[in-house]
């Protein structure tokens, strides 16, 4: 093994140690501390460690952030674990499961090849009446169109993203999380 390899190896068994250790005396870290356990379990790949410390970060009430948690839905269905993505979005409080979370789950769905479960968020996304942006409209069509079991529904948020383009061009006020997801 080259000292890289090590180097990595005794990082990630250390970050592993430190997020144990702290559970096991009932220490809560600060929040910086938990976003540094998250981004080494994060790169080596020990995505269930992950959720570990986004479960422990909201138990000692740190916030992800609207953005972060957008992001760690999108890095965990980008390392095809789209369970762990939606586990994410659960432990997401409710103010925080915005545009960006709800439109980062559905990508991971679509990538995964399940876009019956995009369309199920979609749904849950505006019984909450969360309305979706130019990009959440990009991924869902993106995905959908690559199937002919969607065709209804393709043809329809198609036509839904067209007025909201029409609408946008006369709003003054773009929210940050349409921003997030354009």
């Amino acid at each position: 093994m080259t000292t890289n390899s090590w180097h990595s190896i005794l990082v990630i068994y250390l970050a592993s140690l430190a997020l144990d250790w702290s559970l096991e005396m009932g220490i809560h870290l600060e929040k910086s501390a938990y976003l540094a356990l998250a981004g080494n379990f994060l790169r080596s790949n020990e995505l269930s460690k992950v959720i570990d410390v986004v479960k422990e970060m909201v138990k000692s009430q740190h916030s992800l952030g609207v953005y972060h948690g957008a992001m760690l839905i999108h890095m965990l269905g980008f390392g095809r674990r789209p369970s762990l993505a939606a586990e994410a979005l659960d432990l997401l409080p409710d103010d925080q499961k915005g545009l960006s979370a709800y439109t980062a789950l559905m990508d991971v769905y679509i990538s995964a090849g399940s876009p019956e479960k995009a369309m199920k968020i979609l749904g849950e996304m505006r019984e909450r009446e969360i309305m979706p942006s130019l990009g959440t409209y990009d991924v869902l069509l993106s995905g959908l169109e690559k199937t002919s079991d969607f065709q209804r529904e393709t043809s329809s948020l198609r036509k839904e993203q067209k007025s909201l383009v029409a609408s946008t061009r006369f709003r003054e006020i773009v929210h940050v999380e349409d921003k997030i997801c354009m």
